[in-house]
């Protein structure tokens, strides 16, 4: 299991270069892409869609001009049709603030799912909004006095982990958040988690989460941001890793240039 943490451009893309690294996409989700009605959201969407592509190429499993095809399995997880790898190779993208989060594992029933989350300003709305996801002992966790710093983390750190274990399984939002259950030590960190009563460790997940901390303001932001991210993930194949590698913008974009500088589509 490998995770890379691509960080977004701190300003507006060149229209130029948007259309081209548009392109690469095929007709359907160019169209989606229009709809967005905020460019933020259209970037991290286009780049989230990017990402597993980006993969294919720095791993030399595709040519830099090779298309890569993708479908959606029956609630609607993206997958990988072509090319047919082997072992297949599972992927699960998320994003938030300014950066997208990329899991792939490889194996023949290999499972994953990622979730990243940017650390909230004010964790009193948020813990009200998801309330009824979370579980009594969950809610207790919360009512014990702390900073709001830890509050806010505390909250990435339920949030993430039900919202990243119900796309590993490939479900949808009508799976019942709060039938996942998480057991948190005294600092916060996850010890366990139980679905309808039963560990998922029995069934083979594998979980690791954190947080990434900018210490430099980025794209015009006047303070830093933290984020959360979970990834949860089993596998029948021998599969290291588990770092979160940070991929930086020009690295990101420099895959999709040729070498005079210019989009390979």
């Amino acid at each position: 299991m490998h995770m890379y943490l691509i960080e977004l451009p701190a300003v507006p893309l060149h229209e130029s270069v948007q259309h081209e690294l548009v392109s690469i996409l095929p007709q359907a989700s160019q169209d989606q892409l229009k709809k967005y009605r905020l460019p933020g959201d259209a970037l991290r969407s286009l780049v989230g869609q990017l990402a597993p592509i980006w993969y294919l190429r720095t791993q030399g499993l595709i040519r830099p001009n090779e298309k890569a095809t993708f479908g959606r399995q029956g609630k609607g997880k993206p997958m990988l049709v072509e090319p047919r790898l082997q072992p297949p190779l599972g992927f699960n993208t998320s994003h938030d603030g300014s950066f997208v989060l990329l899991g792939v594992t490889r194996g023949q029933s290999s499972q994953i799912g990622v979730d990243l989350m940017k650390i909230p300003d004010n964790p009193s709305d948020v813990q009200d909004g998801i309330s009824e996801q979370l579980t009594h002992d969950e809610r207790h966790s919360l009512a014990i006095p702390m900073t709001i710093h830890a509050r806010s983390k505390r909250i990435s750190t339920l949030w993430t982990f039900k919202e990243c274990f119900v796309k590993a399984l490939g479900e949808g939002i009508g799976f019942g958040l709060e039938r996942i259950a998480l057991t948190l030590a005294p600092d916060g960190t996850v010890d366990g988690v139980c679905v309808d009563g039963e560990d998922v460790r029995w069934d083979g997940w594998k979980w690791a989460a954190g947080f990434h901390r900018v210490d430099e303001p980025m794209g015009g932001k006047e303070l830093p941001e933290e984020y959360g991210w979970t990834v949860f993930w089993k596998s029948d194949e021998l599969d290291g890793g588990g770092d979160l590698v940070h991929i930086s913008w020009d690295s990101f974009l420099g895959v999709f240039s040729n070498p005079d500088g210019d989009i390979a589509s």
